[in-house]
């Protein structure tokens, strides 16, 4: 299973803190949210990633290896980019308890989506500078969830910071 670590629609509430670099690697606390990304869920997955095509050649240039917005394998996984990685996110990624077809949403906000990549309205063809999550959504099957972590706001990452340094 291909996991794509995507950024959404919501990305441009981020700026000019994400003009030049991915919404993931917003830092909190000591790491960025990609660290997280990478040290919680790369042993198990192959992690991937969807980036604006601005900053894909610099992202890949940076990141040697890694696979920049391309689907590679037809089980795909989507994660929202803005979701803080901790045991909760790898528990539910590693149970399996995201069935293809399936989107996990939380207050509006597509968390992941897990699908085969035909139906992706991008596969084989050049991804979008975002996703909109909740049209992406719209296509599955929606579960509404709680309790995850989502950096929904500029100042969260600062806010967060104290908490995210334990």
């Amino acid at each position: 299973m291909q996991v794509i670590i995507f950024e959404d629609q919501q990305v441009s509430r981020f700026s000019p803190l994400v003009d030049l670099k991915p919404a993931c690697d917003l830092l909190t606390g000591c790491h960025s949210l990609r660290q997280r990304f990478v040290a919680h869920l790369s042993a198990s997955h192959n992690l991937t990633w969807h980036v604006r095509r601005h900053i894909a050649p610099w992202f890949s240039e940076s990141n040697p290896g890694a696979v920049v917005n391309r689907v590679t394998e037809n089980d795909v996984l989507l994660v929202n980019g803005r979701l803080i990685c901790d045991a909760a996110v790898m528990e539910f990624i590693n149970a399996g308890r995201i069935e293809p077809g399936e989107a996990v949403i939380q207050n509006g906000n597509l968390l992941f989506c897990r699908t085969t990549a035909e139906p992706l309205p991008f596969a084989g063809t050049v991804f979008p500078d975002t996703i909109n999550g909740m049209v992406l959504a719209g296509a599955f099957s929606c579960v509404e969830v709680s309790g995850f972590r989502l950096i929904e706001n500029l100042w969260e990452p600062v806010a967060m910071h104290p908490e995210m340094m334990q």
